[in-house]
């Protein structure tokens, strides 16, 4: 299986580069899944839209400003982290992508550190799991 590990996800593209990365780059069946990020956003879809991936999954970046503001002005805050994954086969000789999402997270005590981020329904290894 193959993957395509982008920095930005397919809805940035432009129109026409978006014609040409579905038709040149990742035409359907090329690779199995895309991992991409640049938003500051944790978020996994097994079916991506946009394109004939099997899935998709976008992780946040792991540093960055901690505050930003958007075009009105106002301070918004960013989320950091990252996501690991593991292409694994089955047995059976199946495939299957195990995604390990994992977000910085401010303890009571003021500390910061990676865990697991919660946004998501996660096994009990704390990760997403996607037959291939």
């Amino acid at each position: 299986a193959s993957l395509l590990l982008t920095h930005h996800p397919v809805s940035w593209l432009h129109e026409t580069a978006r014609s040409q990365f579905r038709t040149v780059l990742a035409p359907p069946g090329r690779f199995a899944g895309h991992l991409f990020g640049h938003q500051h956003l944790s978020r996994e879809t097994k079916v991506d839209q946009d394109t004939s991936f099997r899935f998709s999954s976008q992780a946040p970046s792991f540093f960055g400003l901690e505050r930003f503001a958007d075009t009105a002005n106002r301070a918004l805050q960013r989320r950091h982290g990252y996501t690991a994954g593991r292409l694994e086969r089955l047995p059976n000789q199946r495939l299957q992508v195990r995604i390990f999402p994992r977000l910085m997270v401010q303890r009571v005590d003021g500390s910061r550190a990676l865990d697991v981020d919660q946004g998501f329904r996660l096994d009990q290894d704390g990760a997403i799991t996607i037959p291939l």
